[in-house]
């Protein structure tokens, strides 16, 4: 029998502990879930297993021998592999290739020897179970089949341990269902399986067991099936208690976005919805429920099926992100650093690009506006840093959040959609945009909140919709939503999944 252990271990960033004197034990023959809120450690100590990062106090045991990793080359090298959320095949080569790729199997000549590379992908394929052909180009797979090939590669190392991040967040729910299968197969295999997952749901199918993390304490160690949801969550989050909005937010019964059954299969289906001017709309579901997909589609990002969208009154013909913000309409994506923010260019350009074509007469760019607009922002949005002129990259994360509000805010919007706000801020930067989002409700502007933090939603939004697989299940508003606490709140969300 295979098994990772960790003995006391403690990981110290500057600032705060990440994890705190953690002891656990991984056994081959399970799945072991791991779980905990955002924050919690788990990707942590997942890293530290895999040699990402380095801890501060503690042992690692693999099979009862002490191992210190320096690199995840030598992760994989004593046999423990990690598949992480974002996928590390490159779209252009074939899944052999894929496979193997830096340790392609060469010829006496030193050429590339196809046949064994064909072969050897199509056993490792063969003994996962997976009919895809190894010739094949990998963006020309689903999503799914490029998850299932990113685990083979990790399993060509015959690892001991595997470790999957996240491995459903891209999956619809068949497509997890396969997933399922191939990991129940692995389990016989002797591999220690230690599952990632926000989608809590998910636990009551796969897992053995369930690790339990929060604020960098180990919290606890369930056994699955048999635990009810509310023991799961009552360890999760504690005795959290939910902030108060402020009591003077109103809206006004004028609607200034109308969604009426908006389709995307695969992705959310038949969704109608009506927000008011001044309202801060929250949608609550578990990861895979279609939040940010359905906003991404609204705002013209993807391309949606049927339905339609109407501004103010107006109906958007095939929206574009163009087209919205002409109507009054922003979105706050939810990866800040790779399309939120150009790192590389100062803070005037990143606050002023939504309005690039505003700054000047005719053909020419006037830097004199750019920097009065970049000013306003800095002082209404209480934005710390040294010059307006340094690279983006110098500011704190939230700090950057509010250079992207800022941003937005010289759109003169009417309409704001917020992905997940607080995502890599701390707690101070996160109230910050709280009161950013009330402020902007007080003057008239209305903001469409999605976020995988519950509780955030409790406290910032005025009416909640929850969505479970693609669709509107219920709406939480009133009394109902002011004496919401946050395990009722997730356990709605989880209602009636399987």
């Amino acid at each position: 029998m295979n098994s990772i252990v960790a003995e006391h271990i403690t990981k110290i960033y500057p600032g705060t502990i990440a994890l705190d004197d953690v002891s656990i034990s991984f056994e081959s023959g399970k799945i072991h879930a791991f779980v905990g809120k955002n924050g919690s450690g788990k990707s942590t100590l997942m890293k530290i297993f895999a040699g990402a990062e380095q801890r501060s106090e503690g042992i690692i045991r693999l099979n009862g021998n002490e191992v210190n990793f320096k690199s995840p080359k030598e992760e994989f090298e004593v046999g423990i592999a990690t598949v992480f959320q974002e996928l590390s095949l490159v779209p252009s080569i074939s899944v052999a290739e894929n496979i193997f790729i830096g340790r392609l199997p060469v010829k006496a000549n030193k050429l590339i020897d196809w046949d064994k590379v064909y072969a050897d992908a199509k056993e490792v394929l063969n003994n996962l179970g997976l009919d895809i052909d190894p010739k094949t180009i990998v963006r020309d797979l689903p999503i799914s089949q490029q998850q299932m090939v990113e685990i083979a590669k990790a399993m060509s190392f015959h690892p001991q341990v595997l470790q999957l991040d996240e491995p459903t967040s891209a999956l619809s729910q068949s497509e997890a269902e396969t997933l399922f299968a191939l990991l129940q197969e692995l389990k016989k295999q002797d591999v220690v399986i230690i599952f990632v997952s926000h989608r809590l749901d998910e636990l009551w199918k796969i897992a053995d067991d369930c690790v339990i993390l929060r604020d960098g304490k180990l919290i606890g160690v369930l056994p699955m099936p048999e635990s009810p949801r509310e023991s799961v969550l009552q360890m999760m989050f504690g005795n959290l208690t939910v902030e108060k909005r402020p009591e003077d937010l109103s809206h006004t019964d004028e609607t200034v976005l109308k969604v009426d059954h908006l389709t995307r299969p695969g992705k959310f289906q038949d969704i109608s919805f009506e927000v008011k001017k001044g309202e801060v709309l929250g949608i609550a579901g578990m990861m895979g429920s279609g939040r940010t997909e359905l906003l991404r589609a609204i705002f013209g990002a993807d391309k949606f099926k049927s339905g339609t969208v109407e501004v103010k009154g107006q109906k958007v013909n095939n929206p574009t992100p163009n087209k919205m913000r002409n109507l009054g309409v922003s979105m706050l994506q939810e990866d800040r650093k790779t399309v939120g923010i150009i790192a590389r260019d100062d803070i005037v350009m990143n606050t002023t690009m939504s309005i690039i074509d505003r700054l000047g007469n005719g053909i020419f760019y006037s830097q004199s506006k750019a920097e009065e607009a970049t000013n306003k922002q800095v002082k209404a949005l209480g934005i710390k840093l040294a010059d307006i002129h340094n690279k983006m990259n110098s500011l704190s994360g939230g700090n950057q959040q509010k250079v992207i509000v800022g941003r937005w805010l010289n759109a003169d919007p009417d309409i704001i959609f917020f992905d997940e706000p607080s995502r890599g801020i701390d707690v101070q930067s996160k109230q910050q945009i709280f009161k950013i989002i009330w402020d902007l409700s007080r003057q008239g502007i209305t903001s469409v909140v999605v976020s995988s933090e519950l509780e955030e939603l409790l406290e910032l939004c005025t009416r909640i919709i929850v969505m479970q697989q693609g669709k509107f299940t219920r709406e939480i508003t009133g009394k109902e939503l002011e004496e919401m606490t946050i395990d009722q709140l997730y356990m709605i969300c989880m209602e009636g999944i399987e």
